[in-house]
């Protein structure tokens, strides 16, 4: 299984990832199934060996690739036919901060990856969403919505920041519930294609404003 960590909040993908570690082995096992490595650090050769381990006393070992948009050419050349063939035992994080839409390899992986987005500079433009959405003014949500899109920020990437600014709001318990499931309806209607992306947001708004 490949994971693609999107985003630049560091800290919200640390707390993912020990989660995810926390699924394939205790604790006291972390150092025998867990490797790190940078991208401008790594060798195909060593990452060759790396996928040969088998767990210990784990359900799968865990390879974490940090700026894995700047790995090297033989890197990338072999994760992109891995990828399809991969060894049941290991568990792939690639952590990238921006999406670079012209970079063929994370193109590529994003295919096979469960894609996981968190918080980007450019969401900061969300904040203004989330204003408008504490307003319950619809029309300025909408606008606001219209405008990040025309700008060429993609629906996740909307809902990434949405799902951030929640978290720092003061929320009581009930309306977090609402916000998170709406926001949750809103995600899966996208990915299994039941709505078009830009209704579904539009969706969104429109309860999360009037209700």
């Amino acid at each position: 299984m490949f994971y693609l960590f999107i985003g630049e909040d560091y800290f919200s993908k640390t707390i993912k990832l020990e989660k995810l570690k926390s699924s394939l082995f205790e604790k006291r096992w972390e150092d025998f199934n867990f490797e790190i490595f940078s991208a401008h650090e790594l060798e195909l050769t060593r990452l060759q060996e790396e996928i040969l381990r088998i767990p210990f006393k784990a359900k799968k070992r865990l390879i974490l690739i940090k700026e894995a948009d700047r790995l090297k050419e033989p890197l990338r050349n072999f994760l992109c036919k891995y990828i399809k063939k991969q060894n049941p035992n290991i568990d792939f994080v690639l952590y990238i901060e921006r999406e670079d839409k012209k970079d063929n390899f994370i193109n590529y992986i994003k295919r096979y990856a469960k894609k996981i987005y968190f918080y980007q500079k450019e969401n900061q433009s969300t904040f203004k969403l989330a204003k408008e959405i504490d307003k319950k003014n619809l029309t300025n949500s909408l606008k606001v919505l219209h405008n990040l899109l025309s700008e060429g920020i993609e629906p996740e990437i909307i809902m990434g920041g949405l799902r951030y600014c929640w978290q720092l709001e003061p929320l009581n318990y009930r309306e977090k519930i609402k916000r998170f499931s709406l926001l949750l309806d809103c995600d899966l209607s996208i990915k299994t294609g039941r709505l078009d992306p830009i209704f579904a947001l539009e969706r969104l708004l429109f309860f999360l404003c009037r209700f």
